[in-house]
């Protein structure tokens, strides 16, 4: 990007052929670069937050900590967007560096750039703390940014500016770089040469009144330069501040609540759900032996043996974790076993509570957890479950009620813990959602309200962190 501004803009602060309002031009776009830039990680900090609130909820740091951790991790970034950028378009566009110049104004221009990319991303980071998911805060830092560039002074003059609003002007921090930046390049030796048109003036004394560049009707000095910088320690430490402030007061959960006429969460309506609701289901133990599973290879008609003579037992009411490396076959004697592999051939024994597996009837007392997760983005979780409740429970049962579907239903969700967010959108990647345990956690209740005799689950226990696994193994 620097390489095609410095180009387009090649040698434009030549001396012999100055336009000040295109040299104003590229050292605004500079700044506008260096700051848009500084927003792309607001998005991952908003994805990653569920993560803090994981940690700070098993206390590994203060909050401040954290916070002061992610600004300082900041800072290699800011230095490579800063050099690289900013190198190439000063140097190109022939920025205060012929003859009168100094070097300490090419360290000058780059020091601002970098400082305006800390404060900027710091800036930034607030958003990603105070607002609750990425849309709402990407719409208030496109607002704040339409502010911070109409009031910078470039795009309109801060002698144009109505009284009434320019105080934004002054408290607008990229308008205190940008006057930075112009005061470096027209206070350079460069352009003390006298003014054509007054003598009595220099070449950069005069290009700075002309573009409002004034307090009182005398144009800014190098002081301005140092107060800008001042000012952006000032908001370095303010935004940390408010990082750590909206991250300790306000905690905004992955999922988005909704209201809900039908459940809330006062004690009135949980008060009959501590009871188990009894739904009966019949316990079952499942054996299997010598299984073997052939497939016909791609390239070639040669078959090809993933399954050789396993032998094993499930029994009713325990839980049994197959163990192994990856490509050991776990997923594949899991899906024989649940009648999942359409293709192949499957030769063994399968048993159930002693008789033969029928395929109509097994798939009816069992549930099975995909390895990935597909529910409706626009649902809430309790509305998940308790679809898959009406859906699969056998209506014929006389214990099956709308009422005892209810009880069954949150008495699930308390199993997984998921009861104290049942009302949360299941939502997207995209958008925000539930974070990945709590979309696993979900699938498990889904299948959970089944009521099935035997639950298969496809790499649960590697796909959740170790505090949600335990406290689904539990349940």
């Amino acid at each position: 990007m620097g390489i095609i501004v410095g180009t387009v803009f090649w040698q434009i602060g030549n001396k012999d052929n100055i336009n000040a309002q295109a040299l104003i031009g590229i050292i605004f776009q500079s700044l506008l670069f260096i700051t848009l830039g500084a927003q792309v990680t607001i998005l991952d900090q908003i994805t990653s937050r569920g993560i803090f609130y994981k940690q700070q909820d098993a206390n590994f740091f203060p909050t401040w900590s954290f916070v002061l951790g992610s600004s300082i991790a900041y800072i290699p970034t800011a230095i490579i967007d800063a050099v690289a950028y900013g190198t190439i378009v000063f140097w190109f566009a022939g920025l205060a560096s012929d003859d009168g110049a100094s070097v300490a104004n090419y360290f000058a221009y780059l020091l601002i750039l970098l400082v305006s990319s800390l404060s900027f991303g710091l800036t930034f980071s607030v958003f990603a703390a105070a607002f609750r998911d990425k849309s709402s805060a990407i719409g208030g830092l496109s607002l704040f940014l339409v502010i911070i560039i109409l009031f910078s002074g470039f795009t309109v003059q801060a002698s144009l500016i109505p009284d009434y609003w320019i105080w934004v002007y002054w408290c607008n921090l990229f308008a205190w770089f940008l006057r930075a930046l112009v005061v470096n390049e027209f206070r350079s030796g460069k352009y003390d040469y006298p003014d054509p048109n007054d003598p009595s003036q220099s070449q950069g004394e005069a290009v700075l009144r002309g573009l409002g560049f004034t307090l009182n009707g005398e144009p800014f000095t190098f002081e301005w330069l140092w107060y800008a910088l001042a000012l952006a320690v000032g908001v370095i430490i303010l935004s940390i501040l408010a990082s750590v402030f909206f991250l300790t007061r306000f905690r905004y959960e992955t999922g988005k609540a909704l209201s809900s006429d039908v459940h809330t969460d006062s004690e009135e309506d949980t008060e009959g759900d501590e009871e188990d609701v009894e739904i009966p289901f019949k316990r079952a133990t499942l054996t299997f032996r010598d299984v073997h599973y052939y497939v016909t290879a791609s390239v070639s008609d040669e078959k090809l043996e993933l399954l050789k003579g396993v032998d094993g037992f499930i029994e009713a009411g325990k839980l049994t974790a197959l163990m192994g490396s990856s490509g050991a076959g776990k997923t594949t004697l899991m899906d024989v076993l649940s009648l999942r592999k359409s293709g192949g051939e499957i030769t063994g024994e399968v048993r159930v509570n002693g008789h033969l597996q029928e395929p109509n009837s097994f798939r009816r007392c069992t549930g099975y957890v995909e390895q990935f997760d597909t529910q409706s983005p626009q649902l809430t979780i309790r509305e998940t479950v308790r679809f898959s409740a009406k859906l699969r429970l056998d209506e014929n049962d006389p214990t099956v009620t709308d009422e005892s579907i209810d009880r069954f239903v949150t008495q699930n969700l308390k199993l997984l813990e998921l009861d104290l967010i049942e009302d949360f959108q299941v939502g997207s990647d995209i958008e925000g959602g539930l974070s990945f345990e709590q979309r696993k956690r979900l699938s498990i209740a889904v299948e959970l309200v089944a009521n099935p005799s035997i639950l298969f689950l496809v790499s649960c226990g590697a796909m959740i962190l170790l505090t949600d696994f335990m406290g689904t193994t539990d349940a």
